[in-house]
């Protein structure tokens, strides 16, 4: 098992000869809060009803305790020890990651499997012993996404391109007739435990673009994606953007129905075994005319 804190461009390891800041030696000697995250049910209640109606659940956010022991031998290393573990987890509004790697030295990459989560120090508490020089610490991280993400990407494209069709009068040579377009299914098995909300690359040219989920929720666009042109929706929370390659908002662009909110990829028992189908079609297209999806599995824990 390797586990590493990511702040910045620094990448310190635990649990390993001076893994942390300035060559300390760290070792986590417990995993607090890792698994599932508080759940919040949401219910509704009317008149005269006994008991409510269980409508749906959020997941809170976490905190995660980190305790850790490093080792020292006299008082000035202990103190020296201490100023490192502060410069490691130093109060700031930056965005760091907790990243656990089991089984890291396997031969087969498809069994190392990575999970990481994005928190913020929220908070400490440290203090040593007068029988020895160990400093011990509590680092508190707090997750406001509580769940837990591959990290390894994965890439999807969605399209392919499609012509029209050919009229009867006899070729030597195949030649199409109308304009291409894109009509397309593909299947996605999706291995995590929480709802991903992916991001959406669109090149164009498209034209009356519509892209549907497994559920069947629509993200469709009244406005033609031009030539050369890479519009980016990103669904994740927090961000529900929709723009084109100079950074201009293309939300206006969106019909009325579109679901910006849940469209996304769905784990078991949503979908049996989170293989679900989602749709792709637009007119107008050429050959580099394109849709990928690209998305991170998610984990309500590990």
């Amino acid at each position: 098992m390797k586990l590493e804190f990511i702040r910045g461009t620094h990448t310190w390891e635990f649990n390993v000869p001076n893994g942390g800041y300035s060559g300390i030696t760290l070792y986590v000697t417990g995993a607090v809060n890792w698994g599932i995250a508080p759940i919040t049910r949401i219910v509704q209640r009317g008149p005269f009803q006994d008991g409510d109606t269980d409508v749906d659940y959020r997941i809170n956010p976490r905190v995660i305790n980190l305790p850790i022991v490093i080792p020292g031998t006299n008082y000035g290393e202990m103190t020296t020890n201490r100023e490192n573990l502060i410069q490691m987890f130093k109060p700031g509004n930056d965005t760091a990651t907790l990243r656990h790697t089991l089984d890291p030295d396997n031969p087969y990459p498809e069994y190392v499997f990575a999970r990481s989560i994005d928190v913020k120090v929220s908070g400490a508490s440290m203090d040593a012993s007068n029988t020895d020089f160990n400093v011990r610490a509590i680092i508190q991280l707090r997750a406001d996404d509580p769940t837990w993400y591959n990290s390894t990407q994965n890439v999807q494209q969605m399209t392919y391109t499609q012509y029209g069709t050919p009229t009867p009068y006899p070729k030597p040579y195949p030649v199409p007739y109308g304009a291409e377009s894109v009509n397309n299914t593909i299947s996605v098995a999706y291995t995590g435990t929480v709802m991903a909300s992916p991001i959406l690359q669109c090149v164009g040219p498209l034209t009356n673009l519509t892209l549907v989920d497994g559920a069947g929720r629509m993200i469709q666009f009244t406005s033609s994606v031009p030539a050369g042109d890479i519009w980016t929706i990103d669904l994740r929370y927090g961000k529900k953007t929709v723009v084109d390659t100079a950074g201009i908002s293309q939300f206006a662009s969106l019909s009325i129905y579109s679901d910006l909110i849940n469209w996304g990829l769905y784990p078991d028992p949503t979908f049996d075994a989170g293989l679900q189908y989602l749709s792709v079609s637009a007119t107008g297209t050429t050959s580099d005319s394109k849709v990928t999806m690209f998305w991170y599995d998610r984990y309500v824990g590990i």
